[in-house]
């Protein structure tokens, strides 16, 4: 991610330094440390000292590998600071010409975040934001550019204000791809979100690929831009990007645009309508092959029209926990019936009076289930919200996740109990950075992942006293995700990345060794749960391609194809009464 830092000269004369300043939201009392590499100096706290130094030792490699793609890299240092202030997953680079700086949060992304198909987080992060580094530096060569240079307060390239967003997060997400064959180019979120934005023709057109309004607008950049980029290179060669970056620096001053049709002919909005004409047969294509094969897309529970989160069904089967989200309103838990509910007298006799007024009116056609009300609401609370719901046995409490600061400002994940019934929200742990969590059947205890400076451990939570323990200890490059208990809470099943590829695991919340469920191919799978009966999982599995569930027998390994959809399905959740799952998909409105 780039650091914003202006629109225009004026601008960004006057936001730099705040900017500058505000990088990582670094606290003084971390006791911060400092190693120094050929072209970095990195700067980390000490409780991050295992993740910073695997950093430490794979960047000057990243520096002379980007350097190569780019055709650029800055002759100055480039400071790197590493810090853990939200507990999430990001990293940014301010491309100043003579002390760029990049800042790297190594909590590692989950499987099914856009970034969640790595190595090793370090990796991607390193390789994404140094491409930032090198291609936003690139010095201009116009004498009037480098006078207006002069008069900043800060030095910049003008590729940084001259190349719009989806030029610098598409490059630098391209970069990312090619250097290390994972990160959004290679994972299965890309293509399934340019596919199913196609089926519903509401890819961005050129004018909005630079913005951020709208569900996922603000990722277009990333994902359409670095596709866009990948049509053009297979067009037009592979050093087609960097002179596209020469023209732009040139001592003959040029636009984007102008720079842009000098090496590939034609505008940048006439060539990406051609590469969304593309993408869009190619999905027709998929969404006809699919229909043809006749294959099991699920039944849609609700549908919704902005981001849904993960799902959760009571012990029972007849309630479902999720998360609503929406453009302009805050995150809400809400408790619906699973059933949706039937009309009412009164609502039909409404209706009826409505088409008794006039006989020639036509009586709607509904494709999707009527919207259902919940039971009950949990908004947020002194303006911070609630997230993960999950039942307890007891059907009337919910497991939670809220992130809440601590004394130094820094936030972390922490567990709530809700008794939706009562009304009533109580804490269970404080600053244990602890998420995905599940919580076992006689209610005493979760299991769940605790993510500390780029190391996510497997752990076992006392509901009563918020006591956490280690059940399976993480590393760098090694993360768990996502526990689940099995019904009789003897087994429990975990996602496992490490290398770059994602397996599920069963152990117990005492310590067993871990053992993998694989069944013998190369798939990634993740976000397992046990079946009502105990003996398979349900998994979602990228072995087509496209995120898609799956049944795993335990004794066998025998895989059972659940669902094969042009979107995706993820986060799917088991009722313990039978043997229905509830996931949730990647469909967009």
């Amino acid at each position: 991610m780039i650091a914003w830092l202006a629109t225009t000269v004026l601008v960004l004369g006057a936001c730099l330094p705040a900017k500058v300043l505000s990088q990582g939201d670094t606290r003084p009392n971390v006791g911060w440390r400092t190693v120094e590499t050929k072209h970095f100096r990195v700067h980390y706290a000490a409780s991050a000292e295992p993740w910073a130094l695997e950093v430490a030792g794979r960047l000057d490699a990243v520096h002379d590998a980007v350097a190569r793609v780019v055709g650029h890299a800055p002759h100055d240092i480039v400071e790197v600071v590493i810090d853990d202030p939200n507990n999430v997953s990001n990293g940014s680079a301010s491309p100043l010409l003579e002390a760029p700086v990049m800042t790297f949060w190594p909590t590692p992304p989950g499987p099914t975040s856009a970034i969640g198909s790595t190595r090793g987080w370090s990796e991607i992060l390193a390789v994404h934001e140094f491409a930032h580094i090198a291609h936003l530096t690139i010095p201009a060569r116009s004498p009037r550019d480098r006078a207006i240079v002069r008069l900043l307060p800060y030095t910049v390239s003008p590729m940084l204000w001259r190349s719009p967003r989806w030029a610098i997060e598409g490059y630098a997400t391209y970069v990312e791809g090619r250097l290390t064959g994972h990160g959004r180019p290679h994972g299965a979120l890309r293509p399934m979100v340019l596919r199913q934005w196609a089926l519903e023709g509401k890819l961005p057109t050129y004018g909005q690929l630079n913005g951020s309004a709208g569900f996922y607008g603000g990722s277009m950049a990333y994902l359409t831009g670095s596709a866009f980029l990948e049509w053009l290179v297979a067009r037009h060669g592979e050093q087609s990007l960097p002179n596209l970056w020469r023209r732009m620096t040139a001592r003959q001053r040029r636009s984007f645009d102008v720079a842009f049709i000098g090496v590939f002919g034609d505008s940048p909005a006439d060539l990406y309508g051609r590469f969304v004409t593309e993408v869009t047969g190619q999905a027709l294509a998929a969404e006809r092959q699919l229909d043809s094969a006749g294959l099991y897309s699920g039944n849609i529970v609700q549908r919704l029209t902005w981001n849904t989160g993960e799902p959760a069904l009571s012990a029972d089967g007849q309630r479902i926990a999720t998360v609503l989200r929406a453009e302009a309103a805050p995150p809400r838990v809400v408790i619906w019936p699973r059933d949706s509910q039937p009309q009412t007298e009164k609502e039909k006799k409404a209706i009826d009076r409505v088409f008794a007024r006039d006989t020639l009116d036509v009586r709607p056609v509904r494709k999707y289930p009527r919207p259902r009300k919940p039971l009950a609401t949990l908004y947020p609370r002194n303006g911070r919200s609630f997230d993960e719901p999950r039942f307890f046995a007891d059907t009337e409490r919910v497991l939670l996740v809220r992130s809440m600061p601590l004394a130094d400002g820094t936030l972390r994940p922490d567990l709530y109990e809700w008794n939706y019934r009562r009304g009533s929200i109580r804490r269970v742990t404080r600053g244990a950075g602890v998420r995905g969590a599940d919580p076992s059947p006689d209610g005493r205890r979760a299991v769940a992942t605790r993510c500390r400076f780029g190391v996510c451990d497997l752990v076992r939570v006392d509901l009563a006293s918020g006591a956490v323990s280690t059940i399976v200890a993480g590393a760098v490059g090694r993360s768990h995700n996502r526990p689940r208990y099995s019904p009789d809470g003897r087994s429990v099943v975990v996602g496992v990345q490490e290398r770059g590829h994602w397996r599920v695991a069963v152990t117990d919340d005492q310590g067993a060794p871990l053992r993998y469920i694989e069944p013998g191919d190369s798939a990634d799978r993740f976000t397992p749960g046990f079946s009502a009966d105990g003996k398979s999982l349900i998994v979602v599995s990228e072995r087509t391609g496209t995120p898609n569930l799956e049944r795993i027998d335990l004794a066998t390994f025998a895989v059972q194809p659940l669902t094969r959809l042009t979107s995706g399905a993820f986060m799917p959740d088991v009722s313990r009464s039978d043997s229905s799952c509830c996931p949730t998909g990647s469909r967009r409105a």
